[in-house]
Parts: structure tokens; C-alpha cells; sequence
């Protein structure tokens, strides 16, 4: 999907708002549809440009604060540690900086769903 042959409509990506006076604080939320027990979020970056992009950019588990961006990488790997069990409801890429979330794919690894009225979550 990612050849140049390929029309940009076609492309399977996504692309924040970087018009201007948008392009601080840009977000992408991912709505997982019930409360899961999040174990890893996988974020594969968009390869057709400045994989930098996503540097800064924060991973929440609702209001969780799951990693952030370090580096420049094809993809990010952001496990959660078994002896902290998060859940949550949604998935936030938040970048702060004046840089777009330009991704490729987000991928998110859990169990569930569950009852928020469950005594563990």
C-alpha cells in the first residue's frame, strides 16, 4: 500500500490537521468500545516521510500515561508491566509539539472486556 503507484485516497494512514494554528497539541484517540486490561500498545510510523514526526508524542491508557516517543523508529513498542494492570476505555496519541501524528498503524494487545463495576479494574 505504500508505492508511490498507489493514489494517496488509498493509502491506509493517518494524518493529524496541520493547518495553521493546528499544528500544536494535535491528538488521535482510539475508542476499544468496553474497558480492557491494556498489555502492550504496537505504533508502526508512517515510512513515506520524516519518521522524527512522532517524537514527543505521549501513549495514554484513558488519563494513564502508558510511554512517550524517544526516538525515530519504524515502529514503537510500548509494553505495560504486569505488577501495574492498566484498563481503560480509549487510547490516546497526544503530540504536544509542533509536529504531526503521522502513523501508519496503532496496534492495541489486551484482554476483555470487562465491567467498569469489576472489583480489579
Amino acid at each position: 500500500m505504500m508505492s508511490h503507484q498507489v493514489p494517496s485516497q488509498m493509502r491506509t494512514h493517518c494524518h493529524s490537521d496541520n493547518t495553521a494554528g493546528r499544528l500544536t497539541d494535535n491528538k488521535l484517540t482510539i475508542n476499544l468500545g468496553g474497558l480492557f486490561r491494556i498489555n502492550r500498545v504496537y505504533i508502526w510510523n508512517y515510512r513515506n516521510s520524516g519518521l522524527d514526526q512522532l517524537v514527543g508524542t505521549h501513549i495514554y491508557a484513558d488519563e494513564s500515561l502508558i510511554g512517550t516517543v524517544i526516538e525515530a523508529t519504524f515502529y514503537h513498542n510500548f509494553m505495560v508491566s504486569e505488577g501495574n494492570p492498566t484498563y481503560a476505555s480509549h487510547i490516546t496519541l497526544h503530540q504536544p509539539l509542533a509536529k504531526n501524528i503521522h502513523v501508519l498503524e496503532v496496534q492495541v494487545w489486551g484482554s476483555g472486556p470487562f465491567n467498569e463495576n469489576d472489583l480489579f479494574a
